[in-house]
C-alpha cells in the first residue's frame, strides 16, 4: 500500500467527540503534511471559532492521501462499463463521475483505520466525496445539516455532513449554514445515538378515521396544509394539526385498476367534502409556497377556498435568509432533524461542492 503523504492530524482528546473529513489534500496541505490548511483551512478555523469548536480536539482528515487531477475527482473514475469488466461495481458511483479506480481504494481502509482509532462520536463529511465515502450518496446539497447513521468506511456512527470549506470560499453566502451544521453536529456529539423525535403520519385512512380528526384539525392553533400534483390533478391532500401528528387523505392510487383510492363514488365525495371543510375552518392555514401553488390548485381545479391562510414557510426563510435557497429540500435539512425526506427515494443527482 502506498505510504500516506497527508498525515492525520490526531485529537489530543482519544476518544474524541468530533471527526472532520474532507475529500484530498491540496498543494499546501501536501508542503505543510496538514489537513485543511491555506486558505480554505483559514476558513475552516474561522468556522470552528464561531462553532466554539476546538481543532485539537478533533480528527481532521481526507478521504484521499494525494491532490486530485484538477480537482475533479472523475480524473479518478471510470464509467459503468469499464467497471464491470475490472469488477469495480461493488462500491457505488461517486455521483455521475463515475466508479473509483482500484488504486486509489486503499485510501478508504486508510480512512476506516483513522475513524476507528480515534473513535469519534459525530463524523462531519465536508462536500459530497466525503459524504460518498460513509454513505455511497454525493447529494450533500439535501443531506448537510441532519443526523443519520454511517453504511460505509465506518458503519453506524453517527454523521452531520456539510458543505466544504472551499465551497464556502467560492460562496460564502452559506458561511452561516456550514457554522450552524458545526454547531449542530458539536450538539449531536453529546450522545453516540442518533435519536429522532416520534411523528405520527396516517397515509392510508379511513372514512370513520377522518371523522374522527375533523375537530382536531378544524380547531388547531395552526395547521399545516399541503398537496401533491400528478398529471393534472391533486392526488392527496395532507394536514397536519401539530409538530407530531398528520394525515394525508389520498385521492390516486395506482394499486388499483381504476387508480382512485376510495371505492365508491360517495367515500371519494365525501372525502373532498372533508377537505373543503376543514380548509374553510377558522384554523390559522401554514404552508409552503402555499399561495403560489397548492392554493391556485385547489382554487382553480375544485373550487375549494382556502380560508385564513396565515403563514407560509417559503416566504419566511426568504425573508429571513433572502442569500439562500428556499426550496423544500435546503430547508428542511436545515429546520428538521431527520434528513431531507422529500429526496428519499428519488435518483440521486451528483453535487460536488
Amino acid at each position: 500500500m502506498e505510504q500516506r503523504k497527508v498525515p492525520p492530524q490526531w485529537p489530543s482528546k482519544i476518544p474524541t467527540r468530533l471527526a472532520f473529513v474532507g475529500e484530498a489534500p491540496s498543494d499546501r496541505e501536501l508542503e505543510e503534511l496538514e489537513p485543511l490548511v491555506g486558505p480554505s483551512g483559514k476558513v475552516f478555523n474561522s468556522l470552528l471559532r464561531t462553532a466554539r469548536i476546538e481543532r485539537s480536539d478533533a480528527l481532521v482528515t481526507n478521504v484521499f492521501d494525494e491532490k486530485i487531477p484538477d480537482n475533479k475527482i472523475k480524473n479518478w473514475c471510470v464509467p459503468l462499463k469499464e467497471a464491470r469488466l475490472e469488477r469495480l461495481t461493488d462500491l457505488p458511483p461517486i455521483g455521475q463521475a463515475g466508479f473509483l479506480r482500484a488504486e486509489y481504494r486503499p485510501s478508504l481502509e486508510r480512512l476506516a483505520r483513522e475513524i476507528a482509532h480515534a473513535a469519534p462520536t459525530v463524523i462531519v463529511p465536508l462536500g459530497g466525496t466525503a459524504l460518498w465515502a460513509f454513505t455511497g450518496q454525493t447529494n450533500i446539497t439535501q443531506m448537510r445539516g441532519t443526523a443519520f447513521a454511517a453504511t460505509r468506511v465506518a458503519p453506524g456512527v453517527k454523521l452531520v455532513p456539510t458543505f466544504h470549506p472551499s465551497f464556502v470560499m467560492q460562496k460564502y453566502t452559506i458561511y452561516s449554514v456550514v457554522a450552524r451544521d458545526l454547531m449542530y453536529a458539536a450538539k449531536e456529539a453529546e450522545q453516540r445515538e442518533v435519536i429522532h423525535a416520534n411523528r405520527s403520519l396516517l397515509l392510508e385512512p379511513t372514512m370513520a378515521e377522518l371523522r374522527a380528526l375533523k375537530p382536531a384539525l378544524c380547531s388547531s392553533p395552526l395547521l399545516s396544509v399541503d398537496i401533491e400534483t400528478s398529471h393534472g390533478q391533486i392526488t392527496c391532500v395532507g394536514f397536519s394539526w401539530d409538530t407530531e401528528h398528520a394525515v394525508s387523505v389520498p385521492f390516486f392510487d395506482a394499486r388499483q385498476v381504476d387508480h382512485n383510492y376510495w371505492r365508491t363514488p360517495e367515500e371519494e365525495m365525501e372525502a373532498w367534502r372533508f377537505v373543503e371543510e376543514v380548509s374553510a375552518s377558522a384554523a390559522p392555514k401554514l404552508g409552503q409556497n402555499f399561495g403560489g401553488y397548492d392554493f391556485m390548485w385547489l382554487l382553480r381545479k375544485n373550487h375549494l377556498a382556502v380560508r385564513n391562510y396565515a403563514h407560509d414557510t417559503r416566504l419566511m426563510h426568504h425573508a429571513l435568509y433572502p442569500e439562500l435557497p428556499k426550496d423544500l429540500g435546503f430547508m428542511g435539512s436545515s429546520y428538521a432533524t431527520q434528513g431531507a425526506w422529500k429526496y428519499m427515494g428519488k435518483g440521486e443527482k451528483r453535487d460536488d461542492t
